[in-house]
């Protein structure tokens, strides 16, 4: 007699092993996926820290009445750890506190907070499951803002809520569920490293 098909026993051990190695396989193909939106949201915010330093370098900002001066930065807000903010500033030599066209620090985190206003020039949205938090900045640790004077591309960050300081050291910690990718900013040429 010549059978045809297959038993029930044959169809089975097919279907759990298929089943055990898909049990297998998903799991990596998320750890992998996850690493991958990880590296990606590194290389975006070093490309978003360039954008910004090249903003401050085609911008003539300078405001011969008032001394007004402006710059173009990366601000963190420790209210929204999944996205960041190419933001302007305005104020004086040292100083953001005297701004006429009112994008001093403190207008800016309130605009970042209402999700919207004329100081923010884009918001940066990171994938699903990636979030930012600064890591080390210098001098103060509670104004995450990294910003490049107009025109001269020289960069500074925020000491307290008006005072600009030259950077020191600058690093951003973009982390998921298994994996943490350290951003570090160059205090001179601005450009990006990686770390994993």
């Amino acid at each position: 007699m010549i059978r045809r098909g297959f038993t029930l026993v044959e169809l089975l051990v097919t279907i759990s092993i298929i089943g055990l190695l898909t049990g297998l396989f998903i799991p990596a193909v998320n750890r992998s996926l996850t690493n991958n939106n990880i590296a990606n949201d590194a290389e975006l915010l070093g490309s978003k820290i360039e954008s910004a330093r090249l903003l401050a370098g085609s911008t003539q900002q300078f405001d011969q009445t008032t001394g007004a001066i402006g710059y173009y930065g990366i601000f963190i807000s420790p209210a929204n750890n999944a996205a960041f903010y190419i933001v302007r500033l305005t104020g004086v030599a040292g100083s953001l506190s005297f701004d006429t066209n009112n994008c001093d620090v403190n207008v800016v985190k309130n605009q970042v907070s209402a999700g919207s206003g004329s100081c923010i020039v884009e918001t940066v949205k990171l994938t699903n499951g990636v979030t930012i938090t600064p890591a080390n900045f210098q001098p103060d640790s509670t104004n995450p803002f990294i910003i490049f004077k107009t025109p001269t591309q020289l960069i500074y960050s925020v000491n307290g809520d008006s005072a600009i300081a030259p950077v020191s050291n600058w690093e951003i910690d973009l982390k998921t569920s298994t994996k943490t990718a350290r951003v570090i900013v160059d205090m001179v040429s601005a450009k990006t490293n990686v770390t994993y």
